[in-house]
């Protein structure tokens, strides 16, 4: 099978809500509460932060490379701590 490049694509406009949007968008559910749907997964990076904050996830992909690279990414992404201040809001 002929390897592609998967193309860096924007995000639609749901996902481009800033760095804390995870958090920001389920700020109305009790923490742990609830299961994050994410029906367009991508490279799995909405589900890595909701894992990380303590929401169980739930993503469909179609493309199996997406699939394969948001299965190898969101363990890894919801174990990141950052290490450098958050800036203010």
């Amino acid at each position: 099978m002929e390897k592609r490049r998967l193309d860096v694509h924007t995000p639609p406009p749901w996902k481009r809500l800033g760095n804390g949007s995870v958090r920001d968008g389920c700020a109305a559910l009790p923490l742990g509460e609830g299961v994050v749907l994410d029906p367009f997964a991508g490279s799995g990076s909405t589900l890595a932060a909701s894992e990380a904050v303590g929401y169980p996830i739930i993503g469909l992909e179609n493309d199996p490379e997406y699939f394969d690279l948001a299965c190898d990414a969101i363990p890894k992404l919801a174990r990141y701590t950052p290490t450098a201040p958050r800036p203010p809001r």
